[in-house]
């Protein structure tokens, strides 16, 4: 289904499913229940670029707005 979305919309980078999430642990979720939405966006060097949290479904559009204001 990523692969699928990614190549939709034409994403230049990868995305991830934390299926056995070790990457909510990472950032200070516990994997217990529902963590929290948030999306995170990291740069080529592994700098976060972007966070969010408690994201609705206003969520992508406000990643695409981010984006959007990097290209110029």
């Amino acid at each position: 289904l990523q692969k699928k979305f990614k190549d939709t919309n034409n994403f230049p980078f990868p995305l991830l499913a934390d299926t056995d999430k070790k990457v909510v642990k990472a950032f200070g979720q516990n994997g217990i229940a529902f963590p929290s939405r948030e999306a995170y966006l990291i740069d080529r060097s592994g700098k976060v670029v972007y966070h969010d949290e408690r994201q609705t479904d206003k969520q992508a559009e406000k990643v695409l707005a981010f984006l959007a204001s990097k290209k110029s």
